[in-house]
């Protein structure tokens, strides 16, 4: 399972998309299929998208809860139902929602 920090992820996209032509961003490779989204809810089914893209079947991914609401949860849950399982639980210590999406 790869456990990716969102915020992290997203302000390293935004930074090298400035500096590097290609190639830009990130350790995890398939992230480089990943076009972040404004609307989170979007951007984290591109990052699902991206993952299975490259036969990744688990992935985890904390989202500061400043970015993203229960109701957007909800909305990403409805998107992937059919063949993803979503879960979700709010780590108070990192003030963040720890999203856990499984191939089903």
């Amino acid at each position: 399972m790869f456990h990716i920090n969102y915020e992290e992820q997203l302000n390293a996209f935004e930074n090298d998309l400035q500096e590097k032509l290609r190639g830009h961003s990130m350790e995890n490779g398939f992230l480089n299929l990943w076009v972040p989204d404004p609307d989170v809810v979007s951007s984290i089914l591109n990052m699902w998208d991206a993952a299975s893209c490259a036969e990744i079947d688990k992935l985890k991914v904390d989202i500061k809860n400043e970015l993203i609401n229960e109701k957007q949860l909800s909305e990403l849950e409805q998107f992937l139902s059919t063949n993803v399982t979503v879960n979700y639980t709010f780590n108070q210590n990192n003030e963040c929602y720890e999203v856990t999406m499984e191939s089903i």
